[in-house]
C-alpha cells in the first residue's frame, strides 16, 4: 500500500494510495506508525493514528478519487495530508454540536484540539487537508 523513503537522518516522506476500502484507515495508521519509528520521532503514536484515521475517514466519507496519503518529518515534527480529488477546498464544519447519540460529526473538533496546527490547502485535482504535530 504504501512507499516509504527517506532514513532517520535523512529526507523521511511516505506516500501511499488510499482507496474507497475502509481497510485502507487502518493501513494508513500503521503506515505512519510505522514511519514514526523509522524516522526517530518522539510523538505519541495513538495520538498520530488517531489523527491520521480522522483525516482518511473524512476523505473516504467526503473526498473523491484520487485520493493519497502522504507523511513527512519537518524537524523533530510530523505533517501529514490527505489529498482527494473534491473541488470543496474546505472540509464542512456542522454548524450544530452532535448529540451524544450521533457517531459522525466530531473529526475536525479531534483535530483541532490535538494537532499543533491543521488546515485545508488547493492541490492539484483537489484540495489537501493536512495537520502538523510538534514533540
Amino acid at each position: 500500500m504504501s512507499e516509504l523513503t527517506g532514513r532517520r537522518e535523512g529526507p523521511a516522506e511516505l506516500r501511499s494510495p488510499v482507496s474507497n476500502d475502509p481497510a485502507d484507515v487502518a493501513h494508513a495508521r500503521r503506515a505512519v506508525r510505522d514511519a514514526l519509528r523509522r524516522w526517530g520521532l518522539d510523538l505519541d503514536p495513538d495520538v498520530v493514528a488517531l489523527l491520521v484515521s480522522e483525516l482518511v475517514t473524512n476523505a473516504l466519507v467526503h473526498g473523491r478519487p484520487p485520493m493519497e496519503l502522504r507523511a513527512s518529518r519537518v524537524g523533530s515534527g510530523l505533517r501529514v495530508e490527505v489529498l482527494d480529488g473534491a473541488g470543496e477546498r474546505r472540509p464542512r464544519r456542522r454548524s450544530v454540536r452532535p448529540s451524544a447519540d450521533d457517531p459522525r460529526g466530531r473529526g475536525f473538533t479531534i483535530v483541532s484540539a490535538l494537532a499543533t496546527r491543521w488546515g485545508t490547502a488547493p492541490s492539484p485535482g483537489g484540495k489537501a487537508v493536512w495537520f502538523e504535530l510538534d514533540p
